[in-house]
């Protein structure tokens, strides 16, 4: 996706066009793992769609030079693409997330689609919300997707129709099936929603039945497509307004004739037929080797010159002539060697400021403090929940019935971090002050290799001599993986023991930790930046992350 600048400190938001539906998609089979993004998205959805009815005219960003994207030479413009501030305006979308107008955040920002409402408003201080039909305290509960309802993290859970679950807690959605087997022999079905199972099919048998429009293709029976194209052809997309409208239609068109044409406004780049690349769609076709592509309008400019120029307020910073790179706009350009960047809220936008080293650096969000700081080294560390000590402790931390972690300090020479459930300490060695890892089982690495109870379904781990030839073999879809622990049979022998490895290992760590967490400063948006981002307007969290 083109990204698009704008004058808001250290942000470049992409437009929200068709990659929603595969983002989506993809929440949708890992929703116990992503529950986080798939309630922002959900937030962030509802937002693009509340714009059906524009707002008025685009208030296009000038640039340094003062100069206007222009219609007639920008096929950005032509193709409807708006530049908004969003200092002072929210980006409005229609109904397949196509950016239509701007809207004044002083004014409420976007209409809301019927049946909808604006959460978390802060008109004040320039929060516009987001539009949904059920808002949640995000601090404290989450929506229940299937009942509208809002439930506490620490709660009962969602209400769930009889025969259907909340498979993983916090995921705001009811199953009748949590998971299927073995991804080797059954395939997941989904419901048209992308995020309920609806059923568990064998591969065998032919797998999942393709949604509307699509059928089987290949000899691969998971794989279903609106048109079977071959290894020598391009699928192609009919787009019935550019790239503003999801596609229904599909079609083959040969490599060597050129692939897939481009939609109207966009020509074809990098197409190099003699491999069989057919290149891709843009704006402008830039000379990476001498240009910088640049977004805002879409045009090219030589790297020798200094790149794309930044919008208006912002600089330049760290640029390397030398090794082709411009560097990147920013509101301020803080020398690294002697300041650290800091940021700080005003309403929801963060501005930058710089902060000597020589003087601690940034100050610490509430509730950290300073760690790792050897301003004599210049040296600013990091801001932390707690301070241990890497020579002597190590970091663990204590999860409670919600998910949230609180950390605390344990000595080395005491054992280090309990484990988990069902594991034990492996590889210890006091001594060197090497703490371990936690383990399902602790095998001899220089005499046995862990093998996994495949067969049973139980996958319990136990170990076997290398010198009885390790683990046994399998067939099928298993034999790959025993492939991989013959491989790593091999290891001890080549780098010694999984005991020699860990020494090496934990030893680099001692020596490189410090060193580590002191670059966290120049990490922009930490986890608590961005956590703040997240809870005063979810809306602009969301484009930033996508």
């Amino acid at each position: 996706m083109d990204k698009i600048r704008n004058t808001h400190a250290m942000r470049r938001y992409e437009k929200p066009e068709r990659c929603i539906y595969s983002t989506c998609h993809t929440i949708g089979r890992n929703y116990h793992k992503m529950l986080l993004a798939y309630v922002l998205l959900s937030v962030w959805a509802a937002a693009a769609a509340a714009s059906k009815q524009p707002g008025r005219s685009s208030s296009k960003l000038t640039f340094e030079d003062g100069s206007l994207p222009d219609a007639k030479k920008d096929p950005e413009v032509i193709r409807g693409s708006v530049y908004c501030d969003p200092k002072t305006e929210e980006t409005c979308y229609d109904e397949w997330y196509k950016a239509v107008s701007c809207s004044l955040i002083s004014e409420g920002g976007c209409p809301c689609p019927e049946g909808q409402f604006r959460c978390n408003a802060d008109l004040a201080n320039g929060c516009v919300g987001w539009c949904t039909d059920l808002c949640c305290d995000w601090a404290n509960e989450y929506a229940c997707t299937d009942s509208k309802v809002c439930v506490k993290y620490d709660g009962d859970g969602c209400p769930c129709s009889e025969g259907q679950m909340e498979c993983y807690p916090g995921a705001g959605v009811c199953s009748s099936i949590c998971s299927c087997g073995d991804s080797s022999i059954e395939e997941t079905c989904y419901a048209p929603d992308g995020m309920t199972i609806s059923s568990c099919a064998k591969i065998a048998d032919g797998g999942c039945p393709c949604p509307d429009g699509q059928k089987k293709c290949g000899e691969d029976p998971t794989w279903c497509a609106m048109e079977c194209c071959n290894s020598n052809e391009d699928t192609c997309y009919e787009y019935d307004d550019g790239y503003s409208k999801p596609s229904t239609k599909q079609y083959c068109k040969a490599i060597a004739d050129g692939g897939c044409p481009c939609p109207k406004g966009l020509k074809k780049c990098g197409a190099d037929l003699t491999i069989g690349f057919t290149g891709w769609c843009a704006d402008v076709c830039c000379d990476y080797n001498t240009q910088e592509q640049c977004t805002d309008p879409p045009s090219c400019a030589p790297i020798s010159s200094g790149g794309c120029p930044c919008p208006k307020g912002q600089e330049k910073c760290g640029a390397d002539p030398a090794n082709n790179y411009t560097g990147y706009c920013t509101d301020v350009c803080c020398d690294q060697s002697t300041e650290e960047t800091c940021y700080n809220s005003t309403g929801c936008f963060f501005n930058e400021y710089c902060a000597a080293i020589a003087d601690g650096g940034c100050p610490c969000p509430e509730g950290t403090e300073r760690c790792g700081a050897d301003l004599d080294n210049n040296i600013v560390g990091w801001c932390d929940y707690i301070c241990c000590d890497a020579s002597t402790q190590e970091t663990c931390y204590a999860w409670d019935d919600n998910g949230i972690p609180t950390p605390f300090c344990a000595a080395v020479a005491d054992g280090g971090c309990p484990c988990p459930d069902g594991t034990m300490r492996c590889g210890a060695d006091p001594d060197n002050n090497i703490v371990g890892w936690c383990d399902w089982i602790c095998c001899d690495a220089t005499t046995e290799v862990m093998c996994v109870d495949w067969a049973s379904g139980n996958y319990v781990p136990y170990c076997m001599p290398i010198a009885d030839g390790g683990c046994p073999a399998r067939s099928g879809a298993d034999s790959y993986l025993h492939h991989l622990e013959a491989k790593l049979e091999k290891l001890p022998a080549k780098y010694g023991g999984k005991n020699d490895i860990m020494k090496d290992l934990f030893r680099e760590k001692f020596e490189l930790k410090q060193k580590i967490e002191a670059l966290r400063h120049t990490i922009k948006f930490n986890d608590m930046t961005a956590q703040l981002s997240m809870d005063k307007n979810p809306e602009l969290y969301i484009k930033e992350k996508n």
